[in-house]
């Protein structure tokens, strides 16, 4: 069933209470207002007109709420987003924010919008406002990626503490530059306002699309990653989960405090040495988001021990040891006898063995030259960066002196 389905005294409270906040809108735009009031209008019908069920009390009892109890009703987002959050002061990030399109959320006629409701989630699952997926603990990210600043004060977040790195434009920003655009002109196009919900859903689409790109790039950063661990294997593996209630985050951001570990989760907003190591199993993985089904870390494996055999190679290793090595660890290693291997065959010793070859850190492999000459410049040498799909990885620098046999 639908989730965003509404029934006919639901659909009528959610009719009036849009035909309400437009006029107090239209009030105060062509009479004079406040503008806080005004903003918040427009954030908060635009919430309620994409997640209505957020708010029962208004469908309810719509009828009979005055203005401001209507107003009261609409801002409990803000207090829900504090109690979420898995540490304090951490924000709460929407994968799509309810301003999408403008003004199109509370100016579309009622019956048109509930249909362009159902065709975003038939294409995401979710859509826009204040629902389960798109808003929750999943979103709660810190504010340094979130909005490209320090966080609030009195939380381990602002500045004065001085934990971990200051904000920086070489790291995804949610609202950072090239973000701010998410359809707001769409609401001021009258032609659009009357259009059939398929021409409002193709105006919207791309501005969803751009949205949870930005969204699953951050959180896969692997800054966020590393803040997250600490907070999952500190205190709840599901302490980022989607469908969180406020109670359990509550207990862990309780849990955090009395820790330390809040303090340990700020700190960890460091990405100094994101590029101080090679890592082909993480990189396998960022990859294989572009290679589906269980293939992915056979072929990656594969193509990256023919990279580190050839290495080998030039500079008189031994291409076979390198060449498993490097496929033990992201092939055999990751895969943990998963659906392609059966540890009954007649590989299974070997099997065993790569997994034990695996559990060894990487370094030590490399002193004892698992890739010959190029592993040691690997383990001392500089190293290069580039872009894959928005994301960025490190690979080490093989040198010139190592090549010429100099090292």
């Amino acid at each position: 069933m639908d989730p965003f389905d509404l029934n006919d005294r639901e659909i009528a409270a959610y009719t009036l209470t849009r035909q309400r906040i437009v006029s107090q809108i239209d009030d105060i735009e062509t009479k004079g207002g406040s503008a806080g009031t005004l903003k918040r209008l427009k954030r908060f019908g635009n919430a309620f007109s994409w997640y209505p069920q957020f708010y029962p009390q208004i469908l309810e009892d719509i009828g009979g709420m005055t203005d401001k109890q209507l107003m009261s009703a609409l801002r409990t987002e803000e207090g829900f987003m504090k109690l979420i959050a898995p540490v304090k002061g951490l924000p709460i990030h929407h994968k799509f924010a309810s301003r999408t399109g403008g003004d199109v959320p509370i100016r579309t006629p009622a019956d048109v919008f509930l249909d362009v409701r159902k065709r975003v989630y038939n294409k995401f699952g979710f859509g826009p406002g204040n629902n389960p997926i798109n808003l929750g603990a999943q979103g709660a990210i810190d504010e340094r990626m979130h909005q490209g600043r320090f966080g609030s004060k009195g939380t381990v977040f602002e500045e004065s503490r001085g934990l971990g790195m200051a904000p920086t434009e070489e790291l995804p920003i949610l609202h950072g530059k090239g973000t701010r655009d998410i359809g707001g002109k769409l609401g001021q196009d009258p032609a659009l306002l009357r259009s059939q919900s398929d021409e409002i859903f193709n105006a919207i689409e791309p501005f969803l699309d751009t949205q949870l790109d930005k969204y699953n790039e951050v959180v896969q950063n692997p800054v966020t990653i590393k803040q997250r661990n600490i907070i999952q294997e500190g205190i709840d593996p599901a302490a980022f989960d989607v469908g969180r209630t406020t109670e359990q985050s509550t207990a862990v951001r309780k849990a955090a405090e009395k820790t330390g570990l809040d303090v340990k989760f700020a700190s960890a907003f460091d990405f100094s040495g994101s590029s101080a190591r090679f890592s082909t199993k993480g990189f396998a993985r960022g990859v294989g988001r572009f290679i589906p089904g269980p293939m992915d870390d056979i072929a990656l494996g594969t193509g990256f021990g023919g990279i580190a055999a050839g290495a080998a190679f030039v500079t008189g290793g031994d291409p076979a040891q390198a060449f498993g090595d490097v496929v033990s660890d992201v092939a055999v290693g990751d895969l943990q006898g998963g659906e392609l291997f059966d540890e009954s065959q007649d590989f299974g010793e070997a099997l065993k063995q790569s997994r034990q070859q695996n559990a060894r850190p990487l370094m030590d492999r490399l002193d004892e030259g698992a890739l010959g000459d190029a592993g040691r410049a690997i383990k001392r040498g500089g190293r290069i960066s580039f872009g894959f799909g928005g994301v960025k990885f490190t690979l080490p620098e093989y040198g010139y002196s190592e090549l010429l046999g100099v090292n």
